[in-house]
């Protein structure tokens, strides 16, 4: 199979489609597809989705659910979307940040609660001929009112009783996030919402996940051109007596200035695991001659993480290491050509390991050779490019392709690329050589 060159940000972005045949819909600047929801919830039986995490309103909404949320605690925040997608969604946020979410997603139905931040609003006494402390007095505020030290779950969790009774879900089946909760916090929302039959909607987010919106696919693309923009910069610095922690910090400046110039404003992050040497797991060591190299990096851009891999010699390397990575480079490319419409992830595997067990490395025994990218706490995310994987490949997926061995005493060894799959196959991210390049 022969794979599409790496194609401009523009072209990967508009090749994609979403699997459905309508175009997607979506909730403000947010990446959840309304129509794909409800398909899916249809499938799962229930008649609304319930999101309680930062992370994730961020991602159905494109707002920030206010600072309440950094606590991580269930109740901080609701966003309830119906299963039908002409419905519209309904929001329980943190009176600090209330206005704003209200107006960065359109969601009419925002329902606030007090949280400890102290505000007011005096802007309907301008020009009158008050102090300060006459408007404070007379602004908007019920008497004898007290903010609580953080927020009161218990009164959030009777607002989203309220919100589902008002929206006649208050005897729904409804697919809530169980990732952010705890089991008292399960037990609390059951007690407040006592005639709703919660389902799991940890499965069904995953799989919203999985398929990105053009938008997401967009803040990956320039993710990893400013990853590989970066690791231009570290290739070009490998000489002897220089760690690999001194080579990370080299790709991470160029890896954020790229950033910086791709994405100005936007939260910026990295992250790199560097390996010099026989030893696998560090980068303390000063680089010799014949020591690989290993980067595996990625360039985070508000949230979304880009994840790809390169390993140069610094040197002739050891014949050893120059047989065994030809064997790796062979199983990366066989992973690749299994990556087509319609495969499952499963097939990528098998096609992997079989390169690397029929070259004589039978002790290997990779778990999974890649997953999904996206926004998460972890670079790593659903699905896996695992042995038992049923999951087809799908067009706006965004997958990582690696083939990686650490083997303390010859060094970490890995190829890894970053593709985004477009209805013709997958579109590579990044234009180094995958070679074990010889610096």
């Amino acid at each position: 199979m022969t794979h599409p060159d790496t194609q401009s940000e523009a072209a990967v972005s508009a090749g994609q489609s979403d699997p459905t045949d309508a175009e997607p819909m979506h909730i403000g600047g947010g990446h959840l597809d309304r129509r794909r929801a409800q398909s899916l919830l249809a499938d799962a039986g229930a008649d609304a989705l319930l999101l309680l995490t930062r992370q994730t309103i961020k991602y159905a909404t494109g707002a920030d659910a206010g600072p309440v949320t950094l606590f991580n605690r269930a109740g901080s925040a609701f966003v309830v979307i119906p299963a039908d997608a002409g419905d519209p969604p309904s929001a329980i946020i943190g009176d600090f940040g209330a206005t704003t979410f209200a107006a960065r997603t359109g969601i009419a139905d925002v329902r606030p609660f007090p949280t400890w931040i102290e505000t007011a609003d005096i802007t309907g006494f301008a020009g009158q001929d008050l102090s300060l402390r006459d408007k404070l007095a007379l602004a908007d505020r019920p008497p004898g009112r007290q903010r609580p030290a953080t927020f009161e779950p218990e009164r959030t969790f009777a607002l989203l009783n309220d919100v589902l009774a008002d929206r006649g879900l208050g005897s729904a089946a409804i697919a809530i996030e169980t990732d952010g909760l705890t089991a008292a916090e399960s037990e609390a929302i059951k007690r407040a919402c006592p005639n709703v039959r919660w389902l799991d909607g940890g499965p069904l987010l995953a799989r919203l996940r999985m398929i990105k919106s053009a938008a997401e696919i967009a803040i990956l693309t320039r993710a990893a051109a400013s990853a590989e923009a970066g690791m231009h910069r570290a290739q070009a610095s490998i000489a002897t007596g220089v760690s690999g922690n001194a080579l990370a910090d080299i790709w991470r400046d160029a890896a954020l200035d790229h950033a910086a110039t791709l994405c100005p404003g936007m939260p910026l992050d990295t992250w790199s695991s560097v390996a010099s040497g026989p030893d696998a797991f560090s980068g303390n060591r000063p680089v010799q001659r014949g020591d690989t190299i290993k980067f595996d990096v990625g360039v985070v851009i508000d949230g979304y993480s880009s994840d790809s891999a390169r390993t140069f010699a610094c040197g002739r390397p050891r014949d050893e290491v120059s047989d065994l990575f030809k064997t790796m480079l062979e199983a990366h490319a066989a992973a690749v050509d299994a990556v087509a419409i319609g495969n499952s992830l499963g097939d990528i595997h098998r096609a992997a390991i079989t390169v690397m067990h029929r070259a004589g490395f039978d002790s290997y025994h990779r778990g999974h050779f890649g997953h999904g990218l996206g926004a998460s706490s972890f670079v790593e995310q659903w699905p896996f490019i695992g042995p038992g994987e049923a999951e087809p490949v799908a067009p706006g997926m965004v997958l990582a392709v690696e083939v990686p061995w650490y083997i303390q005493g010859l060094g970490a060894l890995m190829v890894e690329d970053q593709f985004v799959i477009g209805e013709r196959g997958p579109q590579r991210a990044w234009t180094l050589p995958r070679d074990l390049v010889v610096v």
